[in-house]
Formats: C-alpha cells, sequence, structure tokens
C-alpha cells in the first residue's frame, strides 16, 4: 500500500521523467475500471416434497432442499460493482454464495375449527359466533447463512477494493470446527472460541511485527499474498422461526362478509442468530451483533367484502 501511494505521487508529479523505473503498466491511466457481465453462478440441489388435504379442512404441506450455490460475485445488489481481488486468477473470487444454504426445511398448513354450520358442533344461534375459525402456521428451519473470516487487508490490491481478502491460518478443517463455532457466553452470542480472541484488544490478531497472542490462530496474509482460507467456509447457526394466523369469518349477507385475522410473526419469539463476516482486526472479532428474524410481532386486522 506504502510503495503504490509513493508511485502515485511520483507518476502524478512528474518526478519520473524519463520512465525509469515503470510503475504503473498503462503510464496514461493510474488506475481503470473495465465493466463486463464476467460473472456467473451455478445451483444444484435436491428437492423433496409431502402434502396431505383431507376433506375434514385440514390441510398440511412440507419441503425439504439440499443445495449447493456457487458464485464469483454477491449477486444480491443489481448495480454493485465487485473488484476482482486478483485480476490475473479470477478463478479464487469462485466460492459459495453469501444467500448459499444446505439444508432448508419449510412446513405450512392450516385447519378449520370443527365448529358451526356443516360441523357436528354446531348451535344455530350462536353458529357465526363459534363457526368459521381457521388456525394456520408456517414453520423455516434452515441451515446457517455462509461467512467469512477477513482480513480486509489490501496486501496485493489496493485496500478499498480488498473486503473479501480472507485471513490465513494453519489449521485444518476439523481444527477450525472447534474453535469457529456458535457458544452462548456471559457477553452474549459468539461464534469464535474465547481462547482465539486477544484478551488485549478483543481482536483476532496480535499487533503487526507483534508475536502471535496465546491461542492465536488467524493471521493477517504479507504483502503480495491474499489470505488461504476459503471465502465463506463457515456456516452461521441453524435458524428456527413459526409464524402464526387465526381467521374468523363472519358471512353478513350473500354478498357481504367480515374477516377478522391476527397474525404473530415469529410466534414462538425464538432467537436467530446472524453472524456476518468477521473481520480479524475489528474490536468485535467473533461477536454476533444482529438477528436473522425479528423479535416477535403479533397484528390484528380486519376486512368487510361487499
Amino acid at each position: 500500500v506504502l510503495f503504490r501511494s509513493l508511485a502515485t505521487y511520483y507518476q502524478t508529479n512528474g518526478y519520473n521523467p524519463s520512465s525509469a523505473v515503470q510503475l504503473f503498466q498503462n503510464p496514461n491511466a493510474l488506475g481503470t475500471d473495465f465493466l463486463t457481465n464476467y460473472s456467473s453462478s451455478s445451483y444444484n440441489s435436491l428437492q423433496l416434497e409431502l402434502r396431505h388435504h383431507t376433506q375434514k379442512g385440514l390441510f398440511f404441506e412440507s419441503n425439504y432442499t439440499f443445495s449447493k450455490v456457487l458464485s464469483d460475485a454477491d449477486g444480491d445488489v443489481q448495480s454493485r460493482l465487485q473488484h476482482f481481488l486478483d485480476i490475473a486468477n479470477p478463478k479464487i473470487e469462485r466460492s459459495r454464495a453469501n444467500f448459499d444454504l444446505t439444508h432448508m426445511i419449510k412446513a405450512d398448513g392450516y385447519y378449520e375449527l370443527p365448529f358451526g354450520k356443516g360441523h357436528k358442533l354446531q348451535y344455530r344461534p350462536l353458529d357465526r359466533v363459534i363457526g368459521g375459525w381457521i388456525f394456520g402456521a408456517t414453520m423455516t428451519w434452515q441451515s446457517g447463512a455462509p461467512f467469512s473470516i477477513l482480513s480486509e487487508r489490501g496486501t496485493l490490491n489496493r485496500e478499498s477494493r480488498s473486503y473479501y481478502n480472507t485471513a490465513d491460518t494453519s489449521l485444518t478443517g476439523p481444527q477450525l470446527s472447534k474453535i469457529v463455532s456458535f457458544q452462548m457466553t456471559g457477553n452474549g452470542p459468539m461464534m469464535i472460541a474465547q481462547s482465539a480472541i486477544n484478551a488485549a484488544d478483543q481482536t483476532g490478531v496480535n499487533n503487526d511485527g507483534s508475536p502471535n497472542f496465546t491461542g492465536q490462530v488467524f493471521n493477517n496474509p504479507g504483502a503480495g499474498t491474499l489470505g488461504v482460507l476459503q471465502r465463506r467456509y463457515f456456516d452461521g447457526p441453524w435458524t428456527f422461526t413459526t409464524d402464526m394466523r387465526l381467521k374468523k369469518t363472519i358471512q353478513i349477507k350473500d354478498s357481504k362478509s367480515m374477516e377478522l385475522n391476527m397474525d404473530a410473526i415469529n410466534a414462538l419469539n425464538h432467537p436467530t442468530f446472524y453472524v456476518g463476516d468477521q473481520n480479524i482486526n475489528s474490536t468485535t472479532f467473533g461477536v454476533i451483533g444482529s438477528m436473522f428474524y425479528g423479535q416477535r410481532l403479533v397484528q390484528f386486522g380486519a376486512h368487510y367484502t361487499f
């Protein structure tokens, strides 16, 4: 980074008039962007579905998906410009997409409560009160979103284009699985073992030029190199949520009706933690600071049809 800044200073101020040293490949441009639709992605999956529908007011369906999404760009913002870490080696950009979920289990259904007109349990004067009730629910249970352990250092490309530069480590996959795992601590949910966090400043790496702290497993990559960790190698904790609805339909006349409903979003108020990418140079390294789904929300509604 310092050399690049010095080279830019020499080039822009004319201190290299004879071009004795080739500071830039193109002396007429310190930096250029070439925009193209280079990116591609692949999706492969196994999908299973189960449905059950009876004549007694019960409907249920569920599905399971086992999938893999690979991409060389995020793809979540249409107009986003995403630079290569190494333009001479674009293959290193290909990794799991940030929306890749290995396992997804989803289910939904509803049940018409057996009260009121048309059911065995009915009482004509109270049919409008006890009849027309339907209870429904949807459930989502899926593996956590992938995330990276990053350095974000501009060790090869400039720093502003090195957000996805990962960290270095000498540990194997099974060893990393013991370090990078969900745990609830006295300071809240964490995704990195406390032993791999610097007690001095809560980062995952010691100061440049200093020896590793006891338990340190991650390092910043050296100048001219990229981090050895694969991008989005890790999975966040599984997420679970259930939404429920209770609906009541009151038939006023043949062409007029009133529908009352109560919706409970994340009805069980189950916590679902979202990790996001982790920077070893951050003082919040390993901390889980956001939720995948919000807290329970209950809302009421009324619809009049005429």
